[in-house]
């Protein structure tokens, strides 16, 4: 009888995931619906208290309606925004590229927002190189991104002040940029001001109705045009927001 003896081999099989990336997405997509959240509920609580002030003082009808129609386009510019976010986060935007001259859609821009600017005694100036490359652009997008900028310039920038809107070429960029001599930005605020949701402590003082949305959109439309935005600030001296768009050559 032959025996056979036979060594049997135990151990521990050990798998690692690095699951860093996973848990930043989930703390982001848990911030994310906090100030959703938190914005949602300041235009609903001020319905609600202005609907309380008008049945206490019905003769002021026509004050309380201003207030309510602020506070409803609050709501449908937040939800809007948030649609185009959605969008943009699930590539369902779809960008209409087209050759422009990006002088056309400043142009109308600065038409749209020179009235608003001299209701409030301020400046604003035009400033553009003539005979820019046409680019690739969604002129409807860019026009966004350009009205955010330059309201944002207007909103916060005092009366009697200067805002300063220019475009011109730099190597293979058009540069679109925006100057204003408004409150500024804070050094701790200026990383952030892309973010979503992430307003500066100036900008909630000052009572705009931005949501916290409009730089959020603007970096990510530019950057699906392959392009960049920055800011720089200092307080209490103003801001410039400048937009480089390559140029297809």
């Amino acid at each position: 009888m032959q025996l056979t003896n036979s060594l049997e081999r135990s151990g521990v099989l050990v798998s690692a995931h690095d699951i860093t990336h996973i848990k930043q997405i989930e703390r982001f997509k848990t911030r994310f619906i906090d100030d959703a959240m938190h914005d949602l509920a300041t235009p609903i609580t001020g319905l609600t208290n202005r609907l309380y002030l008008m049945k206490r003082s019905p003769e002021k009808l026509d004050e309380h309606l201003r207030k309510l129609e602020n506070q409803v386009g609050h709501l449908r510019n937040l939800l809007d925004d948030l649609r185009s976010l959605s969008q943009l986060d699930r590539g369902q935007l779809a960008l209409n590229f087209e050759q422009y001259d990006i002088n056309l859609i400043v142009g109308r821009v600065y038409d749209t927002y020179e009235p608003v600017a001299i209701s409030k005694d301020q400046i604003l100036k035009l400033d553009t190189t003539p005979n820019l490359p046409a680019l690739q652009v969604d002129a409807r997008q860019m026009e966004r991104v350009f009205v955010n900028l330059l309201a944002n310039a207007i909103n916060y920038t005092p009366n009697d002040k200067a805002i300063w809107v220019r475009t011109e070429v730099d190597d293979d960029m058009v540069v679109f940029s925006v100057t204003d001599e408004g409150i500024g930005i804070s050094p701790e605020d200026l990383p952030h001001i892309f973010e979503r949701f992430y307003r500066t402590a100036g900008a909630r003082r000052t009572q705009s109705a931005g949501t916290g949305l409009g730089l959020a959109i603007v970096k990510e439309v530019v950057e699906r045009h392959g392009g960049s935005v920055m800011a720089r600030s200092e307080i209490g001296k103003g801001s410039t927001f400048t937009v480089r768009l390559p140029i297809q050559r």
